[in-house]
């Protein structure tokens, strides 16, 4: 690992715990024992940071889902690991970050949107088709709108309101409620019987 990557590893921790506002570009270099001048040798400031962060996180969950996709051939199998892997990477993040990158850093939070628009929306509608082909699905859903739908729920998720009582795992299990019971034919009802998704969960 690169000196840079190490710094990279070390912000994108810092901000996931703590927020994108509250740490500073000293609260980075104190981690590291190193200088900031040392810190503004590898990276120009802090939203330069910010920008590879999220790039760098964007990045890692394109790998995990092209994984999921490529490992995974049952569609609703695909869905209760998308599931889980959304829950085991939201859970980890202060929510604040979200916030905080719409409404400071633009540039990052465009490449948040972009990913979260294009790529999420289109492996979405993947899975819709296959699961509408192999008959789990019904086969008069509108692919594009439910995919839309299926992000405007993230959203949610990720972002919650302020001050409102908040537990991940309940509103995740909710979502996979909403969103497979909505879609599924009896096939795949069935199958969802016999495979009950999220360690257990049932539908």
């Amino acid at each position: 690992m690169s000196f840079k990557d190490k710094i990279l590893e070390t912000a994108e921790s810092m901000f996931t715990r703590f927020g994108l506002r509250s740490v500073t570009m000293d609260d980075i270099a104190k981690d590291l024992s190193i200088s900031k001048k040392t810190l503004y040798g590898c990276v120009r400031d802090k939203k330069e940071l910010v920008l590879l962060s999220i790039t760098k996180n964007v990045l890692d969950h394109k790998r995990e889902s092209e994984e999921i996709f490529s490992n995974i051939s049952h569609p609703i199998d695909q869905m209760s690991a998308i599931f889980d892997s959304m829950y085991k990477r939201v859970s980890q993040v202060n929510p604040s970050v979200f916030m905080d990158l719409k409404k400071s850093y633009p540039k990052a939070f465009e490449k948040f949107n972009s990913f979260r628009e294009d790529f999420i929306y289109n492996k979405i509608r993947e899975n819709l088709m296959a699961g509408v082909k192999l008959g789990v699905y019904r086969d008069d859903i509108d692919t594009n709108l439910i995919a839309k739908f299926y992000i405007t729920i993230v959203d949610y998720i990720i972002n919650p309101k302020q001050g409102e009582e908040f537990n991940i795992m309940h509103h995740q299990f909710e979502l996979v409620n909403y969103h497979l019971r909505g879609i599924v034919t009896e096939k795949g009802l069935q199958y969802l019987k016999e495979n009950p998704i999220n360690n257990g969960t049932k539908i």
